[in-house]
């Protein structure tokens, strides 16, 4: 038979020098599971088929005569997965999962290549710890696999981000619906939406009258009009005109990112700026006042909105 002609499947080379680290290289395994670029992993039928219904199956089937002593299973999945994902559950093991892409393909393999739904727990315990610097994702994972308690969290920590600013979008949403997609869009929305209502009027605060944006008689700063600046009026009572542009820039700021930090200098600044000007409002406290509202009296108001916002999740 001709070269051109001849049907033997031709693996792609495996990596350079790559030599599967202990248990895999055990001698006296009784199963080797190959890679798809034709590297040796030395494992055992009782450990996989503790953790897997599909290997426990397939170990099951009654093998050719022609059959090795040691059986060779060839893997869809090249070296470097293969070797992540054994060490995910292998006893003896460290696993090493580097970044949440990694940690989905793992999971996959395992929870619905593999069935091994016992790794859900330990699934859900690594997809956590990837909540904070990429919640986007995390929510786009647990929603693929209906870990509803994962996916709220996850959403609830979007909220510190611009979720509708464009940009490049987490890999991970290309394994979720449009319809869980735009209902975390419409929760994040609706946070923003509360946000902002608290910036818009201040008849929720509970001790307005110790507040100096109120009850200074100051003849230096200048006040806001009530009807022009509805935001900045409490009844009758108007505010410096300071603390109002405080309040339209961190209503601006919540209305994007519901959770942002709202003592940040860059919304401090120009405040800061105008009543240092104001020998009256140094003098009484003002800038104390200014930091403890923001750092803490807003915050805390927001978050009481935020959490009456349901996210339902149909999963």
């Amino acid at each position: 038979m001709s070269e051109g002609n001849h049907s033997e499947t031709v693996l792609p080379a495996p990596l350079p020098d790559f030599v599967p680290a202990a248990p895999f290289d055990d001698p006296n395994a009784d199963v080797i599971l190959r890679s798809s670029d034709g590297v040796d992993f030395r494992a055992h039928r009782l450990v996989l088929s503790l953790a897997s219904p599909i290997f426990k199956q397939m170990f099951q089937l009654p093998q050719p005569q022609s059959e090795p002593e040691v059986p060779i299973i060839p893997l869809a999945e090249s070296v470097l997965v293969l070797d992540r994902f054994l060490r995910f559950f292998y006893p003896g093991t460290e696993s090493s999962v580097p970044n949440l892409e990694q940690l989905r393909e793992i999971l996959d393999i395992a929870l619905i290549k593999y069935d091994m739904h016992s790794l859900a727990s330990l699934g859900k315990q690594y997809l956590r710890s990837h909540i904070s610097d990429a919640p986007v994702g995390v929510y786009a994972i647990a929603c693929r696999y209906g870990w509803k308690d994962v996916a709220l969290d996850a959403a609830k920590q979007s909220l510190q981000y611009p979720l509708r600013a464009f940009g490049a979008p987490p890999i991970q949403l290309h394994h979720i619906t449009a319809y869980h997609y735009h209902t975390l869009l419409a929760y994040h929305t609706r946070c923003g939406q509360v946000a902002t209502a608290a910036t818009s009027t201040l008849t929720w605060l509970s001790n307005w009258q110790d507040l100096v944006f109120f009850n200074l008689n100051c003849t230096v700063c200048p006040r806001t009009n009530s009807k022009s600046s509805p935001i900045a009026s409490f009844g009758i009572r108007s505010v410096v005109q300071w603390f109002a542009e405080y309040l339209d820039n961190a209503g601006e700021l919540v209305g994007n990112i519901p959770a942002a930090n709202l003592d940040d200098m860059r919304l401090l600044d120009s405040p800061f700026n105008n009543l240092a000007k104001c020998p009256s409002c140094t003098r009484n406290g003002v800038v104390q006042q200014l930091i403890q509202f923001a750092k803490e009296t807003l915050p805390s108001e927001i978050k009481r909105r935020i959490d009456s916002v349901e996210l339902t999740l149909d999963l």
